[in-house]
């Protein structure tokens, strides 16, 4: 199973061994890379639609 971060409020999927784990995330124009103790741990595309509620 899967966990997730939240990033500018989106959700990137992580692997659960990860819970608890602080993570970095390198963000570019197509791709939210994220790391833990500098190892990449995961590579999804970059989410750059939002929701807007009235």
């Amino acid at each position: 199973a899967d966990y997730h971060v939240e990033i500018d409020k989106h959700y990137y999927s992580v692997p659960c061994s990860l819970l608890g784990q602080q993570l970095e995330a390198w963000i570019s124009g197509e791709l939210v890379r994220l790391f833990n103790q500098g190892q990449e741990v995961a590579e999804p595309p970059r989410v750059s639609w939002r929701v807007f509620y009235l």
